[in-house]
């Protein structure tokens, strides 16, 4: 997303993981630019998970849940931030959270809202 902003933005940039350096890249007016240098874990799970060899230990459930907690509001405010741009976005849908494999084991059923969906 935030390469989609830079994009949008015209604003070149090379190729790299590093998140950090791509949000420096965004206008002085985009919000999102307030993570900058904030975003080196983040960072480095791309790499890691890109190239599993590098030998790096696997990251813990708490740090894939404060990951992937980061980059969700990396991503929303980077929504919002082209939208104020004039990037019109298709209304967002409901989304899920994941599901909690405790629950699931002890839940035959799948949970229904009330229109009966999934």
């Amino acid at each position: 997303m935030i390469k989609a902003g830079l994009v949008y933005a015209g604003i070149p940039f090379t190729r790299t993981h590093d998140l950090n350096e791509l949000v420096a890249l965004l206008p002085d007016d985009y919000r999102t630019r307030r993570v900058a240098g904030a975003l080196g874990e983040l960072s480095d799970y791309g790499v890691e998970t890109r190239y599993p060899d590098l030998g790096e230990p696997e990251p813990s459930a708490e740090d894939a849940q404060r990951a992937v907690t980061q980059a969700l509001t990396v991503q929303q405010s980077m929504r919002r931030d082209l939208e104020a741009h004039g990037l019109p976005f298709p209304p967002q849908s409901r989304q899920r959270p994941p599901p909690d494999p405790e629950r699931a084991a002890d839940s035959p059923e799948p949970a229904r809202d009330d229109d009966g969906r999934e």
